[in-house]
């Protein structure tokens, strides 16, 4: 598999002036550019959207009946003026005294006053009590002028790069798609923007949200994201050369970004796409699940327990690094592997390792609940390697030759030890935890106050 690395320098060595992807004076669409290239390299798969060559008539006929088959409910009145609009679409959910929150909105929500928030979820993630407004429930404006003058100039950037010959066939088909999704993100968002006049939108991942943010932009709304999971030296979409200075004000990057922690917001000052008064710390606001399996609870009591946090790119390397664990330490009940699957990922993915009696699958439980229970953590790059330094647990960063960039990153803090596949983490000395607040400060409200309800 191709390294974000590789991709990136194979992509700036054919862009190196990145004004190539402006598609309007507000406008440069060199994200949707950059997932293109990942898409193709690391052998995704994506429909091909053929609405940007659409005839305008076409265009607006199908818009229209699109429209119409929406259902059709209107923003809660009393929502409508609200300062701070928070767009949920993640489907992580934590459980607390027995209720179900969203892992990442809930405690910044809640630090928001009730008649000044706004919360709206979208692409299936609501569920009861999570918001105020599912945005799939509100029907979009009929296509207009403004909105065919949009496909045209998308359609325009995009004959104009293809042009150059500097993409392949599948990153030029890929690259349309990506405008597509933005034209479509742009065109349901823009009529809830409108409707609700919030002066902050607070979003997760700027990437693949183009759509979104164009939308806010042109309503005149702020965007302020919240880091959602690790920031790494080598990734597409956080850390790019200082060329995207001269376009980051119309590439559609939030304009505040808000870090766990002081280590973070230093990647995001040498990637040049946000201003350095534009990062703050907001610390860890993410809401911990109190739940725990007393069963699981039981399996780790009284034993060495290593956990394997595992992800979906990388679950091939993360089965074979169990499958070995299990041969190193069969027999010796003193230790015990301890498999968290990522939320990602099916119920079966690992049952093959469920009948072995030091093997348990750990689908359940806050990690915040588990990690005390352990000690080691081994992943390849998941953010539960920097979770477990919060709790005092020695971590491991995992050989993937596919994330060798971001071992390598990962392994450079010094904070987390590289180990080798055929390696378990009790044959060496345990390396010792760094200092938590590097990477996470506490919980800050403070910085809400700053950053949502003063912007504008």
């Amino acid at each position: 598999m191709t390294t974000f690395s590789q991709i990136k320098e194979h992509f700036y060595g054919r862009f190196p002036d990145l004004t190539a992807f402006d598609c309007r004076p507000d406008l440069n669409v060199v994200k949707c550019a950059l997932e293109a290239v990942q898409f193709v390299a690391q052998g995704f798969e994506f429909p091909h959207d053929t609405q940007l060559v659409w005839s305008p008539a076409a265009y607006v006929t199908r818009g229209i009946l699109s429209a119409l088959r929406r259902p059709n409910a209107p923003l809660p009145r009393d929502r409508c003026g609200r300062s701070v609009m928070f767009a949920v679409d993640d489907r992580r959910r934590t459980t607390v005294d027995g209720r179900v929150v969203s892992t990442y909105f809930h405690r910044v929500a809640a630090a928001i006053p009730a008649t000044a928030r706004f919360v709206v979820t979208s692409d299936g993630a609501s569920f009861d009590g999570r918001g105020d407004y599912e945005v799939k429930n509100h029907r979009r404006s009929f296509p207009d002028a403004g909105m065919i003058a949009l496909k045209r100039d998308l359609l325009d950037v995009h004959r104009r790069i293809t042009a150059t010959g500097l993409l392949s066939q599948p990153e030029g088909m890929a690259f349309q798609h990506a405008l597509a999704r933005l034209l479509d993100r742009y065109g349901a968002w823009l009529s809830v923007l409108r409707a609700a006049r919030p002066r902050t939108l607070c979003v997760l991942c700027h990437y693949h949200k183009e759509g979104l943010i164009y939308a806010a932009r042109s309503c005149g709304v702020r965007v302020v994201e919240l880091q959602h999971g690790l920031i790494d030296r080598n990734d597409i979409f956080y850390a790019m050369p200082a060329a995207v200075e001269a376009v980051r004000a119309r590439a559609l990057f939030p304009d505040t970004m808000l870090t766990f922690g002081p280590y973070w917001s230093g990647i995001l000052r040498d990637g040049h796409e946000f201003a350095p008064s534009s990062i703050d710390e907001i610390g860890y606001y993410l809401q911990p699940d109190s739940s725990i399996d007393e069963e699981t609870r039981a399996f780790c009591t009284g034993a060495a327990t290593v956990m394997v946090a595992t992800q979906p790119r990388t679950a091939d390397a993360c089965r074979a690094y169990i499958a070995f664990l299990v041969d190193r330490h069969r027999g010796d009940d003193g230790v015990r592997i301890l498999i968290r699957p990522h939320p990602a990922e099916g119920p079966r993915d690992y049952e093959r390792f469920a009948s072995e009696p030091n093997v348990r699958i750990a689908n359940r439980g806050g990690i915040d609940r588990l990690l005390p229970l352990v000690r080691a953590v081994v992943s390849v790059y998941s953010t539960v390697l920097f979770d477990a330094i919060r709790h005092g647990v020695p971590s491991y960063a995992l050989h993937d030759p596919a994330y060798a960039d971001y071992i390598g990153s990962i392994s450079g803090t010094r904070a987390i030890r590289f180990i080798d596949a055929d390696q378990s983490p009790f044959d060496s000395t345990p390396v010792v935890p760094d200092d938590p607040g590097r990477f996470y400060l506490d919980f800050r409200p403070e910085v809400l106050e700053r950053h949502l309800l003063a912007a504008g």
